[in-house]
């Protein structure tokens, strides 16, 4: 996830940026007093407290610039952005992914972050985390987290199925995850659930560990789309696993990732490929005695995925 910020007055960017970790920008009141409006896609209570809490905090030791908290959701969040750009109705400050970022930067929309970044800030932050929130020459965001993503799974299936447990050392293969799947696959179990109701964030992140990269972006600016090898990896191991091997339960197919702990409770899918903060529902939400474990995604030759 990345927080991202438009085009706007930079002493109350800098401002922002200390305070929430992504800048934002102002409108001017008569009075004297700017107002910034940031958006949090926090969705679990206690990150949505957190975020109310930072905005509280800054208000009260910042009469002159405050922050307005607006609740966004993930579900929306690419044609809700769109749509108040468009309109000039953006917030100042914008918390979203950072595959979400590259139309809005190249479109002119975000602004350019890097005469705004203390140089603390710049170097506590890895350079490669800084790559994702880079678009031609610009810094149109700043990194604060980097979710993995992961296979949440039923430890007693997997005991008694006797696969071989993946490290991050040595995640499964996605040939040896397709062949697993059908080994837990059972009477009334599916080895795996794929939550695919936003398709494109998991399709495309997971297929960057098979090397894929789907658009490529020239000299020129201009992008075209290329299906390689690489890009069809997963999208091809999850028609197989729903349509050749019945490993992957079809009924998920249009469910967010909440959705589907029901079932891996239950027993119904023995995985489910989700992003880490997903582990604070499990804990929360998991019956008395249920036994899950966190296991790395499979990997192919450009590694782990990071969501």
């Amino acid at each position: 996830m990345r927080a991202v910020v438009r085009t706007a007055a930079a002493a109350a960017t800098a401002l922002a940026l200390l305070l929430t970790g992504c800048g934002g920008g102002g409108d001017g009141r008569t009075d004297g007093r700017i107002t910034l409006r940031f958006q949090s896609l926090a969705w679990q209570k206690e990150s949505v407290d957190a975020n109310k809490q930072l905005v509280k905090e800054w208000n009260a030791s910042h009469p002159d610039v405050q922050v307005q908290y607006v609740q966004g959701s993930w579900d929306s969040v690419h044609d809700q952005l769109l749509t108040s750009f468009e309109g000039d109705e953006a917030p100042d400050v914008i918390h979203d992914a950072s595959d979400d970022l590259a139309d809005f930067a190249y479109g002119g929309y975000l602004a350019d972050l890097r005469i705004l970044l203390p140089d603390r800030l710049t170097s506590d932050i890895p350079r490669r985390s800084w790559q994702s929130a880079t678009f031609g020459k610009g810094v149109y965001g700043v990194p604060f987290l980097q979710e993995p993503r992961v296979l949440i799974a039923n430890t007693k299936i997997l005991k008694a199925s006797g696969v071989r447990i993946p490290t991050p050392a040595k995640p499964w293969s996605w040939a040896e995850f397709r062949q697993i799947t059908k080994e837990l696959t059972g009477k009334g179990r599916y080895g795996v659930a794929w939550p695919l109701k936003e398709p494109v964030s998991v399709t495309l992140n997971l297929g960057l560990s098979a090397g894929g990269e789907l658009f490529h972006r020239g000299a020129d600016g201009k992008v075209t789309v290329a299906m390689d090898e690489g890009d069809q990896v997963v999208p091809g191991t999850i028609h197989d696993q729903v349509n050749t091997d019945h490993s992957a339960a079809r009924t998920a197919l249009g469910m967010g990732g909440g959705d589907t702990l029901p079932g891996l409770f239950g027993g119904k899918y023995a995985m489910v490929p989700l992003g880490f903060s997903y582990r604070q529902q499990v804990v929360e939400q998991a019956p008395k005695g249920f036994e899950w474990t966190v296991l790395p995604a499979p990997a192919g030759s450009a590694g782990l995925a990071q969501g």
